[in-house]
């Protein structure tokens, strides 16, 4: 698509509804080096993106309005970069769909089924870059049994109605870096495995940007942040060197938007 006439992957009922087609999918078959989604519109499907044991190319693309996940993965390694992901997920659904009743994802706090992206499985390796996840009906990110992503950094990651990021089932993610959280309603990041969770050089919003500035340590318990200091049995978040103001994601991916192109869309 362009910027100005993106490609619309929707459904065709004149009245809007989550859920209406099943959305796109990737499978083992896929020739990973053809499948990229460029300046895409995805909304009001079953999950809007699924890849399984497949890595597509997603750039410059709004994922919305998607009943469960806006993009979800399954041993699987996507280049998620520069995209919006918001509005996915569902909250006090009557009748969960089948994939939650049976061993799947299970209810949140508050009845919330989805998130913004879904990583399951030791083959979870994406590249999270640039995007804007925000104002999901679940988390931001949900990340469960081993997924390792390559990078998860300079994103927004604010306003999803539990988590910004939740962790479950001896995750190895290796560094979580300059990334803007706030305003998730219960955790900016929840820590539910014994591991640590590295997350350095973030912005945590003005409540805990005060609260920081405050105490002056390095590794106390944080309001927003659920880990250790919460359930001695799960591990540390690491917010060293944490910002204090903003990041302009938009800014610094145009410095970079040459470089990356050549890295991902390229080769």
């Amino acid at each position: 698509g362009s910027a100005d006439k993106p490609i619309v992957f929707t459904l065709s009922a004149t009245i809007p509804a989550k859920g209406a087609w099943e959305g796109i999918y990737f499978g083992d078959s896929s020739q990973d080096e053809v499948c990229i989604l460029e300046r895409c519109i995805v909304e009001y499907a079953q999950v809007g993106i699924r890849c399984r044991d497949a890595s597509p190319k997603i750039f410059d693309s709004i994922v919305r309005e998607n009943l469960q996940y806006g993009i979800r993965c399954e041993d699987s390694s996507p280049i998620l970069i520069h995209n919006i992901i918001s509005e996915n997920g569902q909250t006090n659904p009557p009748n969960p769909p089948a994939p939650f009743r049976k061993g799947g994802y299970p209810l949140q706090k508050g009845g919330t089924i989805g998130a913004g992206i879904s990583l399951y499985g030791p083959k979870t390796a994406p590249v999270i870059s640039y995007n804007i996840i925000s104002n999901n009906q679940g988390e931001g990110i949900v990340a469960r049994y081993m997924t390792a992503p390559q990078t998860v950094n300079f994103n927004t990651i604010v306003n999803n109605l539990t988590h910004g990021i939740y962790y479950i089932d001896q995750n190895q993610w290796q560094e979580i870096t300059n990334n803007n959280f706030y305003g998730n309603s219960q955790y900016d990041i929840y820590n539910r495995q014994s591991t640590n969770v590295n997350a350095p050089n973030n912005y945590w919003g003005l409540d805990t940007t005060l609260e920081l500035t405050k105490v002056k340590a390095a590794s106390v318990n944080l309001t927003r942040l659920y880990d250790y200091f919460d359930q001695d049995r799960f591990g540390k978040i690491i917010y060293d060197n944490w910002r204090s103001e903003y990041i302009d994601i938009e800014q610094e991916y145009s410095k970079r938007k040459p470089e990356l192109t050549d890295l991902y869309r390229l080769g």
